[in-house]
């Protein structure tokens, strides 16, 4: 997902957008950990999701706080 798709989510679906990637995450951690997974970069591409979440959530909380 790109940059600009994020920041044209509101911050409800920023929310459920963090939410889902991060069971995502955990999910493949588990199955990682359980046997090999496919492609192991896919665990590298959520991480950054995340924070490309995050930190677009917090700039937008910040923006309706002033």
């Amino acid at each position: 997902m790109k940059i600009s798709e994020i920041r044209n989510m509101t911050i409800d679906e920023l929310n459920e957008k963090l939410t889902d990637t991060s069971k995502k995450l955990s999910q493949l951690k588990f199955n990682n950990s359980v046997q090999t997974i496919e492609n192991p970069l896919e665990i590298k591409n959520l991480r950054r999701q995340l924070a490309k979440l995050k930190t677009i959530l917090n700039e937008k909380k910040q923006d309706n706080g002033n």
